[in-house]
């Protein structure tokens, strides 16, 4: 197993195990939903938390950032999940410039499935974690 999945499936079991353990007992004022594209900066415009895995996906991406109690994730150029409180200091972009397909799979009605798209190359595809 490579490096970077095992650092997927720690953060996917982390996340696991604190909802199992009540830690993830947040209380959301409204839905996870997209926001828009949004450049970035090697000074990085999410910066609270990060995580580089081939195989993470927006939802693992949405969970690992609501778990570590940030309002915003971002996924940017397929593999890289972003965890901010602000966002947008270095300006929206066109939705096109977020295009990248995601690399990781989704479970979804008992199968796994490819699909949706995670961010550009210095960009992110910003999502409302609900908090």
């Amino acid at each position: 197993m490579s490096l970077a999945r095992l650092a997927l499936h720690l953060a996917v079991l982390s996340v696991a195990l604190a909802a199992f353990c009540g830690a993830a007992t947040i209380k959301r004022s409204t839905a996870p939903k997209r926001i828009g594209c949004f450049a970035d900066r090697i000074e990085r415009d999410l910066d609270g938390y990060e995580l580089r895995s081939a195989g993470i996906h927006v939802k693992n991406c949405l969970r690992l950032c609501t778990i570590k109690k940030f309002r915003y994730a971002g996924m940017q150029a397929r593999d890289w999940c972003h965890c901010g409180n602000s966002y947008g200091r270095y300006g929206q972009v066109a939705d096109s410039e977020c295009k990248l397909k995601c690399s990781g799979n989704i479970w979804k009605d008992n199968y796994w499935v490819s699909g949706g798209t995670c961010g550009g190359h210095w960009r992110n595809e910003v999502y409302s974690t609900g908090l």
